[in-house]
């Protein structure tokens, strides 16, 4: 039984496979299985994931018929046999041949169920690159406290948005019965959400070890769609709805940024579109007053007396404000 199964789903990414896949294959912590899921893709990413399957007996190759990234991450799910899972998006790479090996140090030293690590972003045209994970407290993480930790992921931005931002258990992701929810984007906050409220245990390896490619076109990232707002929506409810959230307050509250996202998504959608998202906006606000902060407090009164458009407009002002003074 290898310690890592990294799973990376692929589709139409020709120009960035190789480099993702060597990225990994480098690695001086030789223990891992690779699962290239192949999702139906028309170039020449099949040929390219059974070239290195043939060439190196810890790749495996799986074609399937095309699902989108949930289906394929969940096949990879499915058939890894790893300690740990983590995921790869197939357009970025792991940046450090130590990547593993810190993980499986940190793994050997505190055994915890999740363990976050750092990130930086890239941009494709102009490969300029800036941190934006990482830099975390470890005093705060080491002391083991799971709802001191949430809390401080959150206020100090770090809170997981992604699958691919940390790797977890297998065993915790077989007990729980988890997927990724096929059929919906944004699908990450779902499975993070879930994982983080029944992980036991939070560390990190404060290195920014992966890198995650910005400014593609086709990027496997999704853009403001009904099925994003779903699937943030889903987190949302799904977190609403859990009873025992006693002392949670990091997830409660970057489920409620989470929300002020699905406004700003709403209000770049067309008019039929916005139909057909409201209610579930509508349905999940009070996830605005369950956050405790005066901020969503207020947003959430705007949204009950002036409706969804109004605050869907300030908060994509407010944010762009606040991007322009970080430039």
């Amino acid at each position: 039984m290898p310690r890592f199964s990294i799973i990376v789903p692929v589709f139409k990414v020709e120009e960035y496979l190789e480099k993702c896949i060597d990225s990994i294959l480098c690695q001086s912590f030789k223990d891992f299985e690779l699962l290239l899921v192949d999702d139906g893709s028309p170039d020449s990413c099949g040929k390219i994931c059974d070239s290195y399957a043939a060439k190196d007996s810890r790749v495996q190759t799986i074609h399937k018929t095309n699902g989108g990234l949930s289906s394929a991450r969940n096949q990879g799910i499915d058939i890894a046999k790893g300690d740990y899972i983590m995921f790869v998006d197939s357009d970025d790479c792991i940046n450090t041949p130590k990547a593993l090996e810190a993980i499986a140090d940190r793994i050997r030293k505190k055994d915890e169920d999740i363990i976050l690590f750092g990130c930086k972003n890239q941009d494709v045209a102009t490969g300029n690159s800036y941190i934006s994970r990482g830099s975390y407290n470890m005093g705060i993480i080491d002391k083991g406290d799971k709802n001191a930790t949430l809390h401080y992921l959150y206020n100090s931005n770090n809170f997981p948005g992604s699958a691919w931002i940390m790797t977890t258990r297998r065993k915790l992701i077989g007990t729980i019965h988890l997927r990724f929810v096929e059929g919906e984007t944004a699908e990450d906050y779902y499975w993070n959400e879930n994982l983080l409220y029944h992980a036991k245990s939070i560390g990190a390896v404060d290195i920014p070890l992966y890198t995650y490619m910005t400014g593609r076109s086709n990027s496997i990232t999704s853009s403001s769609t009904v099925a994003g707002i779903k699937g943030m929506m889903r987190a949302v409810k799904d977190w609403r709805n859990k009873t025992d959230r006693e002392g949670m307050t990091g997830i409660t509250r970057f489920l409620a940024r989470t929300y002020t996202i699905s406004l700003m998504s709403w209000n770049n959608l067309d008019k039929n579109d916005k139909e057909k998202a409201l209610p579930l906006l509508q349905a999940n606000k009070d996830i605005l007053k369950e956050a405790g902060l005066t901020s969503y407090k207020i947003l959430y009164h705007i949204i009950s007396i002036f409706g969804t458009a109004l605050p869907a407009k300030l908060v994509g002002c407010l944010y762009r404000v606040i991007s322009r003074r970080k430039q």
